[in-house]
């Protein structure tokens, strides 16, 4: 027994003397016992591994022993050269590589016996951590083998370490602007893409174009999130921008994003532009319902550039003119059409005369008023309810004989009329134009009725007439028209 417990030492100092022996020094581990099934000897093999794993018995690339449990097998994780993808200096935990003289092929069993432990999922993760500098100088071939490895770890926890987590986190996506980023970015990262005018304030990146999608990097980054770029994705996330009122970035990314709606407007699941703001022409963001286009249409004879004052808002100009994508009538019908711009003064606002058309009313003369007000009319006539037209008759304006009243004070002088030369005419021409007929609406009248004679008769009140003739000639006509017109007489 004596005997037998003395050979553990005896195989430690020869180990040590094996140091020095070039054929033994990388070999002697093919001579520690194995599968020793004798009862009395078995203890031996025991005490030599426990006593050799205690001792600094391995040489590192630099020359110095190291405990056993300091070293990794890297195995599969190296090139085709047998070059580990980790360099020893990124090893986490102050973990080294044995030597190169070693032969892990035929004593790999051996070292893991005394402690050598293999690269695990968690070494090989935390190595490329530590080189996330250096990972963009690995060429190609590195990243699509390390792509490899990486796509095959389980998506699972190990202790307290959510490697899926750690995997999401390294540098190893390549942009198209020459930089690096992680899944784990704030920006939605796509493969490099054919899609036309992808607006560049979005948090949008793609990847660099040479990565093929039979590459290993290709279903890794696939399975890390990065997408196939599509104009739904695009387009939901342009209108998301705009919903939370985010700042824009400048006039030329607002039109960006109106250019990606309208170019992609017809693509499968490309959403409708409701929403989308636009900037008015001092730079400021606006919803398109409430700024005006001065865009040239065939029913208008008066721009309304020309005629609008504050607080109306335009659209700002860069948005009709001749670059990037032409700005053709398509364009600009779309902007009318889509985004709800005016093209026609606003003439109601809730139920009220809007704030642009009781400015319009209150500095344009008359005359260009009623121009507007006409060529206006089709445009709101189905959206203008009782109340509405209570107060667009209520508008103020100048009659031709330059006095004032209510427009539903009013008259046109058609021929019946013109014997009236006291009457509040308006100063509008071509008096028997059809385009006019909508004035009736307002209360304006055209006509000789009785109506007419009864609101004659309320004037003569309202002025204290004392004309007793012009009263009693006024009650003449109405008595004559009862019968014919007695519903305007009431």
């Amino acid at each position: 027994m004596t005997l037998r417990d003395a050979i553990p030492t005896a195989f430690l100092d020869a180990v040590m003397k094996f140091r020095v022996r070039p054929n033994l020094k990388f070999s002697w581990f093919r001579y520690l016992p194995r599968n020793i099934h004798d009862s009395f000897l078995g203890p031996v093999e025991n005490a030599i591994i426990s006593k050799l794993s205690s001792l600094p018995i391995l040489c590192s690339a630099d020359g110095t022993y190291r405990l056993p449990h300091q070293f990794v097998i890297a195995g599969s994780s190296c090139d085709a050269d047998g070059e580990p993808f980790i360099p020893e200096a990124y090893l986490p935990g102050k973990l080294y590589y044995l030597s190169h003289p070693y032969d892990l092929d035929t004593d790999g069993a051996h070292f893991e016996r005394l402690g050598v432990k293999p690269m695990s999922n968690e070494h090989f993760i935390g190595g490329l951590n530590k080189m996330r500098s250096q990972m963009p100088l690995q060429s190609t071939i590195w990243h699509e083998a390390v792509c490899q490895k990486l796509y095959g770890i389980p998506n699972t926890r190990t202790g307290r370490r959510n490697l899926s987590l750690e995997i999401r986190q390294l540098p190893i996506l390549p942009l198209s602007d020459g930089s690096w980023a992680s899944a784990n970015s704030d920006s939605v990262i796509f493969f490099d893409t054919e899609l036309a005018g992808i607006p560049q304030d979005l948090g949008i990146q793609f990847l660099e174009a040479d990565i093929s999608p039979a590459s290993w990097r290709h279903k890794l980054f696939k399975k890390l999130g990065v997408r196939e770029a599509d104009c739904q994705f695009v387009a939901n996330k342009i209108l998301e921008h705009h919903r939370n009122s985010w700042p824009p970035d400048s006039v030329q990314s607002m039109i960006s994003h109106a250019v990606f709606m309208f170019v992609h407007r017809y693509s499968k699941g490309c959403p409708n532009p409701t929403g989308l703001r636009v900037m008015d022409e001092r730079a400021a963001v606006a919803e398109a319902k409430d700024v005006y286009a001065d865009i040239p249409d065939p029913r208008q004879s008066i721009r309304m550039r020309d005629v609008l004052p504050p607080p109306a808002r335009f659209l700002h100009p860069d948005y009709l003119q001749e670059d990037g994508v032409a700005r053709s009538e398509t364009w600009t019908q779309w902007l009318r059409d889509s985004l709800s711009l005016n093209i026609f003064p606003r003439l109601i606002d809730g139920g009220k005369l809007s704030p642009e058309f009781e400015a319009l009313a209150r500095t344009v003369d008359t005359h260009k008023l009623l121009i507007v007000l006409k060529e206006t009319w089709p445009k709101w006539s189905g959206r203008l309810n009782a109340t509405s037209i209570l107060w667009l008759s209520q508008i103020v304006i100048v009659c031709e004989d330059g006095s004032k009243c209510m427009l539903k004070e009013s008259y046109i002088k058609k021929e019946s009329l013109k014997h009236c030369v006291d009457l509040p005419f308006l100063p509008i021409d071509e008096v028997d134009d059809a385009d006019w007929n909508f004035l009736s609406k307002l209360g304006v009248t055209s006509r000789i009725d009785g109506s007419f004679y009864l609101r004659q008769l309320m004037r003569l009140k309202d002025e204290n007439s004392h004309d007793v003739k012009k009263i009693e000639d006024t009650y003449q006509m109405i008595e004559a028209l009862f019968h014919d017109d007695s519903q305007n007489i009431r």
